[in-house]
């Protein structure tokens, strides 16, 4: 069984005229791994957008063990598709992060007996 399997994946953005992805095959067989390589802006990270369902207006077959990535609950996803963006800013604004929560020096913290 292919774990991933891709037929004319197709993705335009609003502001461009050509697609970002256009035609895109392939086969990711289940216990492969894979790496997706290309110039900045070639579309990778789209892709891997797609494929996480977190750009749902791409044209084409995406599937996921047979079963149509767009088919698929959030749940169904989130169990089984996991997506962490190359410049992810949970605290963009720190000093707001330095108010907000709390840490612990552990070498502060007493050993346990």
């Amino acid at each position: 069984m292919n774990l991933i399997n891709a037929h004319n994946i197709k993705l335009y953005y609003a502001n461009q005229k050509e697609p970002v992805l256009n035609g895109l095959n392939f086969v990711i067989p289940q216990g492969r791994i894979t790496q997706f390589l290309g110039k900045s802006g070639s579309g990778k990270t789209s892709l891997l957008k797609c494929i996480a369902n977190l750009i749902p207006n791409f044209s084409g077959e995406l599937t996921f063990k047979d079963q149509p990535i767009k088919a698929m609950t959030p749940l169904q996803r989130a169990s089984n598709i996991g997506y962490v963006s190359q410049s992810f800013d949970l605290f963009a604004d720190r000093k707001s992060t330095r108010l907000n929560s709390s840490h612990t020096d552990i070498s502060r913290m007493p050993s346990s007996a």
